[in-house]
């Protein structure tokens, strides 16, 4: 039947997919997968004290809500990509898309802490499938002149809108924070029609044999890496990093580590391939990639902290002073996609980490009595350096990938960002426990004192980010103009 063969599932035929026209559709199906995707875990942030209050949890429990969406997105990762190079990349986007989807929609309805966890779990699972995928994908669609464009827009678009939709919606809808999720079911049935008919499936590689050592070394590595950040100042934890827990923890972490580097470095098939870290541009992308991470979710929590619990502004408000992160980070990611044939990957990416570790230093701006203005300078900086960087750096990362080691350098790229995005107010969260009480004391108590030490100590966490970003900076920066003088010379030697 005639259309049998339109919907095969393989070499679909409803569309001509040789049309120059068909790429781009189908990179703006990916992008509104990944937007869906990304305001799911921002906007959760901006109402989580209403749904702290209606599920009846505690500080602890809403943190772990938090960081248990990025950090389960971090672990599946390197596993998706193993399954989508065993039953094929299309299959296993489609899959990952219908479990984010379906999971999104019954978050809307669940009433308990287990309930919901599981369901943001679930969804998650399905993200992580999701967004390393994309790019792998978006290699596979685009011709090799496209790609860097399309990478850079991919990753632009969908971190921008995705950051500032579900900021936005977090604040306008904080009452009816079910339907943020659940109505997200609306989308899935384009979706997931357009994955079918638009994209060819990838080659099934069954060869490969199941790296299991390297998944729990691995597992054991995050599991025991962010609760070691995550637990070291709790509240239970009063003797820090002395107690048993967080030197078991630490213990495990730094075990782990090593275990799983040296089985990935000796093993056939590993889940990472670590060995592509050996490529200076790679690894040093994935070094300014994974610090300017830790700036973006971060900067989403530690202002709603500041706004909301300390300052006692309703959740609209919050929301209203982080538009002009979001709004930045989306028009200058949009725009650096724009830019990018024009003026190369190499300097938007040098120019957006200068930014980023700019706004950095200027959190020091920041303090109780501080105004819209000075707000809206600091996120605005921030988002268009995270806009300009994000993207030149992660296709500028791909410059030496061979196409054989695509689907794995995008699955260290994705890692290395969402790790980023997970540890980035884990971090922040261990420097302002450990330099509050210090400042507090230092400030000699009394009226708004509080408010003002919390302040200060999540401005120091920032000079740090800030300093390590330009550490960072010097050595890419370096490479960058090595490579730009080799090219010069062979062009004039042609």
């Amino acid at each position: 039947m005639p259309w049998k063969k339109h919907l095969n599932w393989y070499v679909p035929s409803l569309f001509n997919l040789n049309a120059p026209h068909i790429p781009w559709i189908a990179l703006a199906v990916i992008i509104m997968v990944n937007i869906c995707a990304l305001g799911a875990g921002f906007s959760l942030m901006i109402v989580n004290s209403i749904v702290k209050t209606d599920l009846g949890i505690g500080a602890q429990e809403n943190m772990w809500l938090n960081v248990s969406f990025f950090l389960l997105m971090a672990a599946t990762v390197p596993i998706a990509n193993w399954l989508a190079d065993y039953y094929g990349r299309k299959r296993l986007f489609f899959i990952g898309t219908f479990i984010f989807f379906i999971s999104a929609f019954f978050t809307g309805f669940a009433y308990s802490f287990p309930v919901m966890i599981l369901c943001r779990g679930l969804s998650a699972i399905g993200a992580g499938t999701i967004i390393p995928l994309s790019i792998a994908l978006i290699e596979s669609v685009f011709e090799a002149r496209f790609r860097a464009i399309a990478v850079v827009i991919f990753v632009g678009v969908a971190f921008g809108v995705g950051t500032v939709g579900g900021v936005y919606a977090g604040g306008v809808a904080a009452e009816s924070w079910r339907l943020l999720f659940s109505a997200q079911i609306i989308f899935a049935p384009f979706v997931l029609f357009a994955t079918w008919v638009l994209l060819y499936e990838t080659e099934r590689k069954q060869h490969r044999s199941f790296d299991f050592p390297g998944v729990v070394f691995y597992l054991v590595m995050i599991a025991s890496g962010v609760s070691f950040m995550a637990n070291v100042r709790a509240p239970w934890n009063p003797e820090g990093f002395h107690s048993l827990a967080s030197q078991v923890t630490l213990g495990l972490f730094v075990l782990s580590t090593i275990l799983f580097i040296i089985r990935e470095l000796r093993a056939r098939d590993p889940l990472l391939d670590v060995r592509l870290l050996r490529i200076r541009s790679f690894f040093l992308a994935n070094a300014a990639l994974i610090v300017i991470s830790f700036t973006n979710v971060s900067t989403v929590t530690s202002l709603t902290k500041v706004l909301e619990s300390d300052l006692n502004f309703s959740i609209y408000e919050t929301a209203l002073y982080q538009i002009p992160f979001g709004l930045a980070l989306g028009i200058f990611g949009s725009l650096s996609g724009l830019l990018t044939r024009s003026v190369g990957v190499k300097i938007l990416a040098i120019t957006g980490m200068v930014l980023v570790a700019i706004s950095c230093f200027l959190n020091q701006l920041i303090t109780v009595h501080t105004g819209y203005a000075e707000f809206a300078w600091v996120q605005a900086i921030r988002g268009a350096g995270l806009g300009f960087s994000i993207g030149p750096l992660t296709a500028y990362s791909f410059k030496k990938i061979e196409r054989g080691s695509f689907g794995q350098a995008a699955v260290i790229v994705t890692l290395v960002r969402q790790l980023g995005v997970a540890l980035g107010p884990l971090f922040i969260d261990l420097v302002e426990e450990i330099r509050q009480p210090i400042l507090l004391q230092q400030l000699g108590g009394g009226s708004g004192t509080n408010i003002q030490a919390n302040i200060l100590a999540i401005n120091e966490a920032y000079i740090i980010l800030g300093w390590t970003i330009g550490v960072v900076l010097i050595p890419i920066t370096l490479l960058m103009i090595y490579g730009w003088s080799v090219e010069r010379r062979k062009m004039k030697a042609m």
